[in-house]
């Protein structure tokens, strides 16, 4: 790929651009609408732009996920009183209306700990049995 298609491409996926948007800002020399379209069309069926773009795509939903680190510190944070709620209201036209926010209730800070406990392997599961003894010849 040159470096057009690749710019095409981060414009495409990172950008949130249209085909045609997203060209013209990748080919400078292109001025007319109808010939980015056209062209953008062509270009997202290309095998090795529609494989750049997958990655593209996929690494950005990689990113969007939190880590398992990042939902212990947010987890964290709520029992610590710095993620807060917001609040909302019913206004009279009835739109929600933010009132504020508030340090999360009891329940849901205990919910917290017990999340993180969970993932931090806080808790151990005991199994209880018994083994009887089981002859040799028994089992022929």
């Amino acid at each position: 790929m040159n470096k057009n298609q690749i710019a095409f491409c981060h414009e495409y996926v990172n950008n949130g651009l249209n085909g045609t948007q997203a060209y013209l800002k990748a080919y400078k020399n292109v001025k007319k609408e109808e010939t980015a379209k056209v062209n953008a069309s062509r270009l997202l069926t290309n095998a090795n732009v529609k494989e750049y773009v997958n990655s593209l795509q996929e690494k950005l939903q990689d990113e969007a996920i939190m880590t398992a680190k990042e939902r212990m510190k947010w987890l964290s944070d709520v029992v610590n009183n710095i993620q807060r709620e917001e609040v909302f209201v019913k206004g009279t036209d009835g739109e929600d209306l933010l009132m504020g926010s508030r340090n999360a209730d009891l329940n849901t800070k205990l919910k917290a700990i017990d999340t993180l406990n969970k993932m931090s392997g806080e808790y151990v599961t005991k199994v209880e049995g018994k083994i009887g003894i089981i002859k040799l010849e028994d089992v022929i």
